[in-house]
């Protein structure tokens, strides 16, 4: 689980770090791009101008620049400045022939982080342009935005953890859950196979008594029960994948059940009432159906009072289908009515567990009913259970 975290973690940070970082960089290269296009701009106005009238005419420019003419010799042999930062010809001059001889061809106007840029015009001349002032800017942005994406990262690394926690919960729980159905199947099994070897050693002792044979067959149908049920509940977890659905008349196969159940219902001195509406159909596992009803039955009598009644209903309702199975008895506590729902859980483990009841056929019910879209839930009131289930139509 450990590791489970720190890679949700890992994953998170590196996402948002990587969107601030994208944030950081589309604003320097706004910036970037918005200072070039000047740069671009002003290029363009000095082109433009013939160079018969380049002393004649006035230039206002937003930048400090000069225009070096050279001879065929390449020599320097005219410098028109439009600057004011106190270069000397000689020093403009120096610049732009080491300029021409090392980068002479390029038309690149170069790195706007540099103190200068240089353009090589067609006309034989070189532009360049005293860019310290955007240089200057352009830095202060840059550190600017890496303070910012360091403030980042750290909001970063709170909302990953936050995130990362809020995101595990479930799949922890989940974990937990499974951790703790594999302890209680352990622990169920483990008793029926301690009395199991325990009597096994009495009937090698002492093999004329028979007693122990009976504890044995006893213990074997105790676990036998729990592994059927183990097996159901996979089952019903996969009912998606294994079994298909078919338009089932709904209220004929509820009524065959219910007339199956009528004796067990009778033999355990309850009275049963139903009320099922006729010709209600639904797409659904018949054989699944016929399970959730055995186990809510089951269940209903196993809790209920002697001499209580048990009442059964089917109902067309707003939206879909109420299917309803109520009996008198104790009522389940509040925190418990979720639990139920739960694989081996039992709300009253030592009575459960003498009555070889292993907390498994709700479990599978649920699943049942979520396989159908639909809803299960308990409620308790005026000292009666009622447990429901809604499927939509």
């Amino acid at each position: 689980m450990n590791k489970l975290k720190n890679k949700t973690f890992g994953v998170i940070c590196i996402l948002l770090s990587l969107f601030s970082l994208i944030i950081v960089f589309i604003f320097n290269y706004q910036i970037y791009q918005k200072e070039e296009k000047n740069i671009v701009n002003t290029i363009v106005s000095i082109t433009k101008i013939n160079n018969s009238y380049f002393d004649r005419l006035p230039v206002f420019l937003d930048v400090n620049a000069y225009v070096i003419y050279f001879d065929r010799r390449n020599t320097v042999s005219k410098i028109v400045s439009y600057a004011n930062d106190g270069l000397s010809n000689e020093q403009v001059a120096l610049l732009a022939v080491n300029y021409m001889n090392n980068y002479g061809k390029s038309k690149e106007i170069g790195n706007l982080f540099n103190n200068y840029l240089y353009y090589v015009n067609d006309n034989n001349s070189l532009i360049i342009f005293d860019n310290s002032d955007i240089s200057n800017l352009l830095f202060r942005y840059l550190k600017f935005s890496i303070l910012m994406f360091l403030l980042f990262e750290i909001i970063n690394i709170l909302i990953s953890y936050k995130l990362t926690s809020w995101l595990v919960i479930p799949v922890e729980d989940s974990f937990n859950k499974q951790k703790q159905f594999i302890y209680d199947v352990s622990h169920e099994l483990k008793t029926p196979i301690a009395v199991i070897m325990a009597n096994a050693d009495m009937v090698e002792k002492n093999p004329k008594d028979i007693k122990w044979i009976s504890n044995i067959k006893s213990e074997s149908d105790r676990m036998n029960k729990l592994v059927v049920g183990l097996l159901d509940l996979l089952s019903s977890d996969n009912i998606n994948i294994k079994e298909s659905f078919s338009k089932v008349n709904l209220s004929k196969c509820i009524e065959m059940c219910v007339l199956t159940f009528e004796s067990l219902i009778y033999e355990n001195n309850l009275k049963l009432d139903y009320d099922i509406d006729e010709n209600i159909y639904f797409n659904c596992s018949s054989d699944r159906i016929k399970q959730l009803f055995g186990i809510l039955v089951d269940n209903a009598i196993k809790h209920a009072y002697v001499d209580s009644k048990i009442t059964i209903k089917l109902k067309i309702v707003k939206e879909g289908i109420l299917f309803s199975i109520k009996n008198k008895g104790d009522s389940i506590p509040l925190e418990e009515r979720e639990k139920i729902f739960e694989r081996l859980y039992r709300a009253d483990k030592s009575r459960n567990r003498n009555s070889n009841r292993y907390g498994l056929g709700l479990a599978i019910a649920k699943n049942i009913v979520n396989s159908h879209n639909g809803k299960i839930m308990v409620t308790c009131h005026g000292g009666y259970t009622t447990f429901k289930v809604f499927f939509k139509i």
